[in-house]
């Protein structure tokens, strides 16, 4: 019954005799005929039948009165609205306002300057001030106090902090030196001295110096952990101490550095290359390198850092390829302003052209001016040492001089500010998600949207289309092949057979931005869930790069751990996690303009419309070199998803205690994939690498002592007996105390301290032997790359590789005439091999735990 009808038929109007429901068709049809006699509805025809619509002569307008309903309103609320509202009406400042200023290192140096000025506030400030008031206007900075600044957390960037009595930490510093370091800012004029430290409930390393603060505040500063074993942290101390030799004069904006009138490659200047010229000659340079590097050699293994044993080959090689390394390291900037160039070029003809639509002139206008405000940054920009393109910061960001306060190699965004273009800069790995296509990022209180990346000229193939690469994705162990044609997993050695294929893979460098006036429910779904990022990695195959031992315990196999320097790492982006067909990986890119596109298998309702743009499909992936460690259990163990995410992240956790490291310093992840877990990636984050890892390698009792870490750190402990127990006050499966974290977040409900497996496993770690091993090379037969691994287990003699009729066995020992196989040979193999006096051995397709009888037995085993 519609509402009409409910009202016709209620007893507050006809009393107890009122109509029945049984009449109310009738009623309604009656009621209908008399209005319709009164002209008050008007019958029309609709669809084959009747309906009735209201006169307008029937409607009666007039001024609404007072209802009754006001008496019901809330007065708190109605007053509160009705003073906000004119207060909005009236100029000035609104009576709860409150501002807010961050003072970081993308803020513009004069701009932070200031905000110093205003948040100090004093009459010196204030004066100052004053003297800048017009260009503070034309920045749009407001001269009046400002009371609240966001800076980093040691606040080095230049606030003058002596009249500071109080300073609240909203977490717990990584270390006592840090601690020392942020609380010390407080009380330097003398004063009294209140600090006071948030610990977050959810935080485990808040918790864990919350329940030992006598650690945090007077505990013992560690000296910081720098892994020496790097020939880049090498390299770019022999480039500055060359550079100071050369006596060159750089100038501070990278223009005047180089010769731009030669259009062709915009070449360092050239007395830039004389003076070069002149160092590379000088014979007093070697020695004091020889000199520095002394200093250095008594703390480094030269097993793992060969370069050191012949330092002098080293610095001879570095010292001749410092010219060309200087050159290129400005390739980046070159190819930004070349492509500042070129978008100006073609806004400007669009502009020019008599026959363009009225919103395409505005749109090159933009553009245009955009091109103009880029370069002026690039050529113009202010030489100071707060301009990302002062050079001196360039070349240290670029990696060719020591910057350890600078992300090194990061990513660029480019923003459209209010005057001129700004910078963001990110680490490679940060912004492969956040500068992702289409995503939004905020600065100085503005939302921007990733809708391109900039792309240099010599990445294009012949076609026309962006030059990618192609990677196979071990699925075993996760490593990254860039031989299409490889067979043979380099670090695992498994069957590439199956592996993932990746034929669109192109690296990003740098992105623009646009602004954006709104935010779509879609945006904020995009940011929830985020895009599906896959890290891989490769080693680098230099001599002594790579090293390998196996823990074991009982005689039997725990684990297989490979340590490489500088392993290339990968991450990759596929898409969004959300995406429409999983199988379909990256994104659509116009390969012209660098534009994002809209994308049927990502659609969010973000992207520019493709139109007529040639549109092309890539997967976005940035590449950095760390210290890694891969991590592959013993098959016989079985990890499950669960047990192999609550092992990860009690080895990640148990590495940061122990070495005193901040969250996010040493990362870890599960390979092949977070679907497939069959191994785990450690690695250091940090510029350069702690050491970390190399210590965890080459220092004896290691492993062992981490394992008991992570037993302590998952609430066990053992008793004055030596036997395993629970500890004081233990969570059920997983708490913020322990495994939890909030950078683990995606894992939790796979977090489980109590799982048997994963504490035997950690229980034997804490009682195993460590056994050096070589590693082998990738096999290159059928199913061999196990065996190679269980046989070094067994401690069996190392086969070599033999050739029969054309295929090629790595199972082979001369010594023995003996050729193994596994899954069994052919009997055109077992006939040749027997003509030649080789035995045949058939093997399983998998290696046992235990040596098999029948090749134990050529071994004396």
């Amino acid at each position: 019954m519609s509402a009409i009808g409910k009202a016709l038929c209620h007893s507050r109007l006809w009393g107890a005799d009122g109509p029945k429901r049984k009449h109310y068709a009738d009623f309604i049809s009656t009621l209908i005929k008399a209005a319709e006699a009164h002209e008050i509805l008007r019958k029309i025809p609709i669809g084959g039948g009747d309906a009735w619509r209201l006169s307008p002569a029937a409607l009666r307008l007039h001024v609404a009165m007072p209802s009754s309903e006001d008496a019901k309103a809330n007065a708190f609320f109605r007053d509160l609205y009705t003073s906000v509202a004119t207060s909005l009406g009236e100029p000035g400042a609104l009576t709860f306002s409150f501002e807010a200023r961050e003072h970081t290192a993308q803020v513009e140096n004069d701009v932070r300057q200031w905000r110093e000025d205003r948040f100090r506030f004093e009459e010196a400030d204030r004066q100052r001030i004053l003297s800048n008031k017009e260009l503070m206007k034309d920045k749009e900075e407001p001269d009046s106090f400002l009371p609240m600044m966001f800076c980093s957390p040691t606040m080095e960037l230049g606030v003058d902090i002596s009249a500071l009595s109080t300073v609240y930490l909203r977490n717990a510093p990584p270390t006592p030196a840090n601690y020392a370091q942020r609380a010390g800012r407080a009380g330097r004029s003398g004063q009294a001295a209140l600090v006071v430290t948030y610990c977050a409930a959810q935080s485990p390393h808040d918790q864990y110096y919350f329940n030992d603060r006598k650690q945090l505040v007077a505990g013992q500063v560690k000296p910081p952990a720098l892994d020496l074993a790097n020939r880049d942290l090498l390299a770019s101390h022999i480039h500055a101490e060359w550079l100071a030799t050369a006596r060159v004069p750089l100038a501070a904006s990278i223009p005047q550095n180089l010769d731009m009138d030669n259009t062709d490659g915009f070449p360092v200047a050239e007395e830039h290359l004389r003076a070069f010229e002149r160092a590379k000659q000088n014979t007093q340079l070697p020695l004091d390198l020889k000199a520095i590097i002394d200093t250095v050699t008594p703390y480094v293994e030269l097993e793992a850092f060969p370069d050191l044993a012949d330092p002098e080959t080293l610095i001879e090689s570095v010292i001749a390829a410092a010219s060309g390394d200087f050159d290129t390291t400005f390739e980046r900037w070159r190819d930004l302003y070349r492509g500042a160039l070129r978008e100006q070029g073609d806004a400007d003809q669009v502009r020019n052209k008599t026959n363009v639509a009225p919103g395409e002139r505005k749109a090159a206008a933009n553009r245009y001016k955009l091109a103009a405000d880029e370069l002026e940054m690039l050529v113009h920009g202010r030489a100071t040492n707060g301009s990302d393109f002062y050079t001196y910061r360039y070349l240290a960001t670029e990696g060719f001089l020591p910057g350890y306060n600078f992300p090194r190699l990061p990513l660029y965004a480019f923003i459209p500010a209010m005057r001129g273009t700004a910078v963001l800069q990110r680490p490679r790995f940060l912004a492969i998600s956040e500068f992702g296509p289409n995503s939004l990022v905020y600065h100085e209180g503005r939302a921007f949207r990733i809708t391109k990346a900039k792309l240099p000229a010599g990445r294009r193939s012949d076609d026309g289309n962006l030059a990618t690469e192609t990677l196979l994705l071990c699925g075993q162990c996760g490593a990254a092949e860039t031989s299409a044609v490889a067979e043979r997993c380099q670090a695992c050695g498994s069957s590439l057979g199956e592996a993932e294929r990746l034929d669109s893979v192109f690296r990003i460098e740098n992105v623009e931005t646009y602004p954006t006036a709104r935010i779509t429910a879609n945006d904020e779904d995009r940011q929830r869930r985020g895009f599906e990022i896959q890290t891989v990695f490769a080693w680098t195959g230099d001599p002594g790069d790579v090293q390998t031992i196996r823990l074991k315990h009982g005689g039997a196999s725990l684990a297989a751990l490979s340590f490489g320097r500088r392993a290339k790492i990968t991450r990759l982006n596929k898409g969004l996690k959300r995406r429409a067909e999983k199988a379909i990986c990256g994104f659509v890119i116009d390969p012209l303009t660098g534009r994002w596109l809209a994308d049927k298998n990502n659609d969010d309702g973000t992207g520019a419309e493709p139109g007529k743009s040639r549109q092309q499909r890539i997967v976005p992936v940035v590449e950095d070199h760390k210290n890694s460690l891969l991590l592959i259990p013993d098959p016989s163990f079985g990890f499950n998803l669960p047990e192999m995410a609550t092992l990860q992240h009690a080895l990640v956790r148990a590495i940061e205690i122990s070495e005193s490291l901040e969250e996010g310093e040493m990362l870890g992840e599960p390979m092949p994939n977070r679907d497939d877990r069959r191994a785990l990636l450690l690695y250091e984050a940090t510029e350069g690498g702690a050491g970390v890892l190399s210590r965890l390698m080459n220092t004896p009792g290691r492993w062992q002592s981490l394992a008991r870490s992570a037993l302590e750190l998952m609430h066990y402990t053992f008793d004055d007996k030596g036997e395993f127990v629970d500890g004081n006050n233990p969570c059920v499966e997983a708490c913020y105390r322990c495994l939890m974290s909030y950078y683990n977040q995606p894992d939790h409900e796979n977090l489980d301290r109590t799982n048997r497996k994963v504490i035997d496993f950690l229980l034997a770690m804490a009682a195993s032997d460590t056994v050096k091993a070589n590693r082998a090379s990738p096999p290159r037969d059928g199913g061999s790359g196990p065996w190679i691994s269980r046989i070094n287990d067994w401690e069996l003699p190392a086969p070599s590789a033999t050739t029969v009729d054309g295929h090629k066995h790595d199972l082979y020992w001369p010594g023995q005439l003996l050729l193994a196989v596994p899954g069994g040979a052919s009997e055109n193999l077992i006939a040749s091999c027997t003509a030649r006096g080789i035995d045949v051995l058939d093997l399983p397709a998998d290696p046992p735990a235990t040596i098999p009888a029948n090749l134990a037995q050529y071994f004396g085993k």
